[in-house]
This record gives C-alpha cells, structure tokens and sequence, in this order.
C-alpha cells in the first residue's frame, strides 16, 4: 500500500510539474506573440517614417530648384535693370521722376520730320496727373508706376 501510496504522490508530483510546465510555455508563447506584434507595428513605422523621408526629401529637392531658378531669374532681372541704367528695383527710374523722361521726349521729337511728330504720344506731365505713390510689391523689391498718354 505503501508502494501504491508513494507511486500516486510521484504521479501527482509530475502532473503538477506538468502544469506548471505548460502555465511557463504558455505565458513564454503569449509574450513571443506580444514581442511579435510589437515588431510587426515598429516595421511598419520605420516604413512609414522612411516614406515620409523621402516624400520630405523630394519636396526639398523641388524646393530648392525653384529657389535657384527664381535667383537666376532675380539675377537676369537685375542684370537687364543695370543695363537700362537702373540701379536697384526699389528705384527702378534711378531717382528721377517721369517729368525728367518729357525733355528728352520733346528733344527726339524736334528732330523728326514734321510728318512724323503724331508717331509719338503726347505724355501728360506729372504735374497735370499729380504724382500718386507706385505700387509696391514683394516687400519693395518691384514698384508699378502709371505712365498716363494723351491719343491724338
């Protein structure tokens, strides 16, 4: 009996290791399964992350292309502003008003042949339009002026 007795002790002792065997499996399965998934969702982070990247990286490139191309533009046009005798955009007449353009107008006019005097427009002088402050845009950098011509 004693035999018998000792034999179910040993028996229960190895179900008991068992279980606790599988509770140790089970508990190792569920955190593989977690680690799993967290890996899963940090991949598909970096994916996310590393698309973003590029898509950041293509708009820089864009970006900066256009920033060169608008400088060699700024560039062109101050070059052709030089060339006309400008010297800066903020003053694009160089300091002078449109009155100081008339004489030079009425100059090139009395050398015409009479029959060809109507070619050229008659300017209104700034005093008869009474000079009104140009337009400025991008901060200065460009101004508008209303030039005003009398038809006849």
């Amino acid at each position: 009996m004693e035999a018998e007795r000792a034999k179910a002790e040993i028996e229960e002792r190895e179900r008991e290791a068992q279980r606790l065997a599988d509770a140790e499996a089970q508990a190792a399965v569920e955190q593989a399964r977690k680690a799993s998934q967290l890996a899963a969702q940090l991949e598909a982070e970096a994916r996310k992350v590393a698309a973003e990247e590029a898509k950041a990286a293509t708009i820089a490139a864009k970006a900066q292309a256009k920033a060169e191309a608008a400088a060699a533009s700024v560039e062109g046009l101050e070059a052709k502003a030089k060339e006309l005798g400008i010297s800066t955009f903020s003053n694009p007449l160089g300091g002078r008003s449109l009155g100081s353009f008339i004489p030079k107008l009425e100059e090139v006019k009395s050398r015409l042949p009479k029959g060809e005097k109507g070619a050229i427009p008659e300017l209104a002088t700034a005093t008869e339009i009474g000079e009104k402050p140009a337009k400025q845009f991008f901060g200065g950098l460009f101004r508008q002026d209303t030039i005003y011509v009398d038809e006849d």
